[in-house]
């Protein structure tokens, strides 16, 4: 196993979505939602409207049901198929790419499974209505790689 080595956190520092930050995204997803008057039955797709070639989801599925694990989704994506991403500015776009890609196995708001699928899709909204809908400081978008929102 190759070493780690310590680097330390700075206000401008990115973190991959992970079990310790799942909590923190779903609560500013919310918090951005109400913010900007986004009511959280509206569908991911009307969010993520650059998926929507290779959306093979439910339409209907909304905010709500991805942060309450009902979204229905087939859980077929795990870290295997997510590594191979990496951690560049469209990794979190590409895994919710494929997270819409599988489809649902049940009807959304009719079967509660824990997927970290919501998640990813969660950050995505997340990313998609910071860059569109309110103010971003574009240094820390260009620490992580992306372009700056005024450029």
């Amino acid at each position: 196993m190759a070493a780690r080595r310590a680097v330390r956190l700075s206000p401008d520092s990115c973190l991959r979505i992970a079990s310790l930050t799942k909590v923190f995204t779903c609560i500013a997803l919310v918090k951005t939602m109400r913010d900007n008057s986004i009511p959280l039955g509206t569908s991911v797709i009307e969010l993520l409207p650059d998926l929507a070639p290779d959306w093979r989801a439910d339409v209907r599925l909304t905010v709500e049901q991805i942060l309450g694990q009902v979204s229905g989704l087939h859980e077929s994506v795990d870290s295997t198929a997510l590594a191979p991403l990496g951690d560049g500015p469209h990794a979190l776009q590409e895994a919710a790419r494929l997270v819409m890609g599988t489809g649902n196995e049940h009807e959304p708001g009719t079967h509660w499974s824990y997927y970290n699928g919501n998640h990813i899709l969660a950050g995505a909204v997340l990313a998609a209505l910071s860059y569109s809908a309110i103010r971003v400081r574009a240094a820390p978008a260009e620490a992580c790689g992306r372009p700056s929102p005024t450029s």
